[in-house]
């Protein structure tokens, strides 16, 4: 299931797993580094985990929780 619309205004680089994670890719880490620049640049502070724990963002300060959300685009 996708989980944005295709027209969606969100940045890729603001799409994090809902534990904060930065989803690790098949690109010997090269996606992560580029999400966190990313996000650093705009002010997110990211936390590198201990050993390979990967990138996390502390959704209590940065997460994002709207009172509603409509999805009536999405795709059953």
């Amino acid at each position: 299931m996708k989980m944005l619309p295709s027209d969606s205004q969100i940045p890729w680089q603001r799409v994090i797993s809902s534990k904060g994670i930065i989803s690790p890719r098949a690109d010997e880490g090269q996606g992560v580094a580029r999400q966190k620049e990313r996000l650093e640049h705009e002010g997110v502070e990211v936390e590198t985990l201990a050993g390979a724990g990967g990138e996390r963002v502390d959704l209590r300060e940065y997460g994002w929780f709207p009172e509603t959300v409509d999805l009536s685009d999405q795709e059953a």
